[in-house]
């Protein structure tokens, strides 16, 4: 059996720029640990009136699982993973038990993970065998939890495939996955250029505290570029991400050296308006989720690089403090940012 790595695969295309030999590794001392799987778990005591979503620490990223006999079929089942290493030389794809699980660092294993898709309840998956899986990478493994009980995705079923780490239903606690609201882009003709024809424009609310380019972009010199996704519930944006690119066009309007300087922002609805996360230090990070109950957004789970993170949300909309899991080991040729400028090969 085999996982795929679908970090990249499931969300709005962009241009990928910024790679970095030198570009720090994640944590590799910052496997999956689950203490205890009650509901509220260790922030029950944070927990107010109408919560219904568990602790950041609860939240998870599943895959699908295939049959390495026949990687065309569908998905068999599903894979939770829980630390990412470096491969020993000679190692391969093997069933471990948990003490050789915890001699490669990682702690207690969830006995049960609810899995999150689409139109659909959550599932009510249960763990069975611990893996050591190597990468599609070099030298990279992954140790995994099967998980079973659950049907697996279809084979042209897109993730974010995300769970909650909890014995009893979250009953109450939604998730909902970003969707393209507006943007403004160019394209490309040949090795020409075209500025953009048509624009959504950024919505009113968060379009004051969008991150402006350094020096100042209007057409034809500067034409300013955008993308926003939204996580929407009820049509209400709960939570945004905004790509920006200011590009500089030559006379000739060449593809391959379109200067262009990008930035990214993510934001939060809470009860009091609109925030801006702080993105952090390191790759930016792309939204693929939000859980959510009666109170509001509750999680924003991001990827990148070979990580996800769960950023707590308050009910001011305001983030607490990260939970960062690396998932596996990035090539060191994976985006550390993005660019709404066309990409015209290396």
């Amino acid at each position: 059996m085999v996982v795929h790595r679908w970090a990249f695969a499931s969300v709005v295309a962009l241009v990928a720029c910024g790679k970095s030999a030198s570009e720090p590794a994640a944590d590799l001392v910052d496997p999956l640990v689950v203490k205890d799987a009650q509901l509220l778990g260790s922030g029950a005591a944070a927990q107010g009136k109408g919560r219904a979503c568990p602790a950041a620490d609860r939240v998870v990223l599943v895959e699908p699982l295939y049959d390495a006999n026949d990687e065309t079929a569908p998905p068999i089942g599903w894979n939770l993973p829980l630390a990412a290493r470096p491969a020993p030389e000679g190692a391969t794809t093997a069933t471990i038990t948990p003490d050789e699980a915890k001699a490669l660092g990682v702690g207690p294993v969830p006995k049960t993970v609810w899995i999150y898709r689409a139109g659909q309840p959550p599932c009510r998956g249960r763990i069975t065998d611990l893996v050591r899986d190597l990468d599609d990478a070099p030298g990279s493994m992954s140790i995994d939890a099967r998980l079973e009980g659950c049907a697996p995705p279809g084979r042209d079923e897109s993730g974010p495939w995300l769970g909650l780490a909890v014995d009893v239903e979250p009953k109450g606690c939604e998730l909902v996955t970003p969707q393209l609201v507006a943007e403004r882009v160019g394209e490309a003709d040949g090795e020409t250029w075209v500025r953009p024809s048509k624009a959504t424009p950024i919505p009113p609310v968060i379009a004051g505290l969008v991150p402006r380019p350094q020096t100042a972009c209007a057409p034809p010199a500067c034409e300013p570029l955008w993308q926003v996704r939204a996580a929407v519930v009820a049509g209400k944006p709960i939570a945004y991400e905004v790509t920006t690119t200011a590009a500089r066009p030559d006379a000739g309007l060449s593809l391959c050296s379109l200067a262009h300087e990008d930035d990214h922002a993510l934001f939060t609805i809470g009860k009091t308006g609109p925030k801006k996360l702080d993105d952090g230090a390191g790759p930016w990070q792309r939204m693929v989720g939000v859980f959510y109950d009666a109170t509001g957004p509750r999680q924003m789970v991001l990827t990148a690089r070979g990580v996800y993170t769960v950023r707590p949300i308050a009910v001011d909309g305001s983030a607490g403090a990260p939970v960062t899991r690396t998932w596996y080991l990035a090539n060191v040729e994976e985006p550390t940012t993005w660019s709404l400028a066309q990409y015209c090969g290396d």
